[in-house]
């Protein structure tokens, strides 16, 4: 398939309200090496959908909060680290996502994990609040998942699958 690489995407607000980006690709995959947003006070909303794979953002910059949305049937590749910026909530409703940086999330926030598959490729993926409602989630680091130098909340409401696709590489230490 192809592949739209974006090299820097700027976002700004118009008429001083927050900014709201939806990446909804279909028929090719779409790399972002830099999104940036400009609005610097307020929450600032990525929807990260559609139905390819090949999807990857590698760096994001906000200098205030940002919600994670991801839905549809497509894959996306998170490259980037939540320390650089503050993160909302993180909602999983669908397809596969995919974390090599991290989804830190700020105190009294939750990586909520809904359906779909959220497939950790760094032991530190999860350093945050998880709540768990369906879906699965994998562990694919080689290394075990660990949580509990960060001690965060654990909510598990419902029927979810654990993949374990590399054995005894793919332990949770939650």
């Amino acid at each position: 398939g192809y592949t739209l690489r974006i090299p820097t995407l700027n976002w700004y607000p118009v008429n001083g309200n927050p900014i709201n980006v939806a990446l909804y690709p279909t028929n090719a995959g779409v790399v972002v090496d830099q999104l940036n947003f400009t609005y610097n006070t307020g929450a600032q909303y990525l929807i990260l959908d559609g139905t390819s794979a090949g999807n990857v953002v590698n760096v994001v910059t906000v200098p205030t909060w940002l919600y994670v949305t991801k839905q549809g049937t497509s894959t996306w590749t998170w490259n980037a680290y939540a320390s650089s910026y503050l993160m909302g909530d993180v909602l999983i409703n669908g397809g596969n996502l995919i974390v090599n940086g991290a989804l830190g999330v700020q105190s009294g926030r939750a990586v909520t994990l809904q359906s779909g598959t959220l497939h950790c490729n760094n032991p530190d993926a999860l350093k945050t609040a998880l709540t768990i409602t369906g879906g699965s989630l994998e562990n694919s680091s080689g290394a075990p998942i660990t949580t509990s130098p960060y001690n965060p909340a654990q909510n598990w409401n419902g029927n979810f699958a654990f993949n374990g696709s590399l054995g005894a590489n793919s332990d949770l230490d939650l």
